[in-house]
């Protein structure tokens, strides 16, 4: 499905003519972190639409209660995106932007170098999203001392009711360390423990809204994926990139060549977060060393981008210039990409 965003500001709207973004969330961590507390300042996807963006977002049907996502491959996401950009290209004029957030990214990017999406996408956005998982320091020292048995697909899948096989979601969290996640919210461990050690399960001391959010998030939305899309995901973690720059997978039975970005005109704009565990430097820069592209390195861990720089009074905010090497957020990317934004 395809939502359009509009803005949460009341004395912003929608231009018509301007360039568009479609914003792809992960399949594991879900899609509402992306639109977090919009009232607070603190959405992401808000952040391209109170700036008169039109921004829309891709959203994953119920798999537990849609048979034919539960089977969706990677070829069948390639084609909803390039569904969807066909639309959103013919209503506003202009090229689509894809904004992939986490594994969004790697999947808009292997879409982009299937070449199905040529004509409708050229500019790419990815935020902490993991490209080579060969390169994260922390998950090669979790897989060297894992069992090899363990290793192994077969057991981050399940099966359901109907037959289908899916990729268990709260597993794959555990396998690519999701739950690096707390170490950069500790007052939701804090939390966690009151609750653990309260008489009867309720915190006995009042937290903030952003707390609360964020524990819902952690403990509810993570979501099975199409084992199809699993495996993509798999081998970008057990594959390298190779030294010609050709991502692990294939699409459509071709080669995924990183070079095919500039070969046709796409502009790529990589943002990572500088104390990410869970997608570290590494693992996001991978695609420099065979293509240039612009990076903006933001503060903090995985989630801040999503929550804490979407404040556009924030010091790192999303549609800004910032930092001693005055990197530009996704939001100002976009803008400026936009040769009918007139600045402001």
């Amino acid at each position: 499905m395809l939502y359009q965003v509009l803005p949460s500001r009341t004395d912003v709207s929608v231009r018509k003519n301007g360039k568009p973004v479609v914003i792809i969330p992960p399949f594991v961590l879900g899609t509402n972190i992306l639109a977090f507390l919009p009232g607070d300042n603190k959405s992401f996807v808000h952040a391209f639409a109170n700036r008169g963006i039109p921004t829309y977002i891709r959203i994953a049907k119920n798999i537990w209660t849609t048979p034919a996502f539960q089977v969706m491959t990677g070829e069948d996401d390639v084609r909803d995106t390039a569904y969807f950009s066909e639309i959103v290209k013919k209503e506003h004029g202009k090229p689509v932007t894809l904004c992939g957030y986490c594994q969004g990214g790697f999947t808009s990017l292997c879409g982009i170098l299937s070449g199905e999406l040529d004509n409708l996408v050229d500019l790419l956005i990815t935020c902490v999203s993991p490209m080579d998982g060969t390169r994260s320091p922390g998950l090669a020292t979790f897989l060297n001392n894992l069992p090899p048995r363990f290793n192994d697909l077969a057991y981050g899948t399940k099966t359901l009711p109907n037959g289908n096989r899916v990729g268990d979601g709260k597993l794959m969290g555990w396998v690519y360390k999701l739950r690096a996640i707390d170490d950069e919210f500790p007052l939701i461990s804090f939390y966690r423990d009151m609750v653990m050690l309260s008489a009867d399960g309720k915190a006995k001391h009042g937290f903030n809204k952003t707390a609360l959010a964020i524990n819902y998030w952690l403990s509810y939305e993570r979501t099975d994926l199409p084992l199809e899309v699993t495996k993509m995901s798999f081998r970008s973690y057990n594959i390298p990139i190779t030294t010609e720059g050709v991502l692990p997978v294939r699409l459509f039975g071709r080669k995924l060549d990183l070079h095919r970005l500039p070969q046709k005109g796409v502009k790529w704009l990589i943002c990572y977060g500088e104390r990410d565990d869970l997608v570290e430097k590494e693992t996001a820069l991978a695609p420099r060393d065979f293509i240039d592209v612009e990076v903006s390195e933001f503060p903090k861990g995985h989630l801040a981008i999503a929550t804490s720089w979407s404040n556009p009074k924030s010091e790192f905010a999303l549609d800004k210039r910032f930092g001693e090497k005055n990197y530009r957020g996704p939001v100002l990317f976009q803008l400026e990409s936009d040769p009918s934004y007139k600045g402001g």
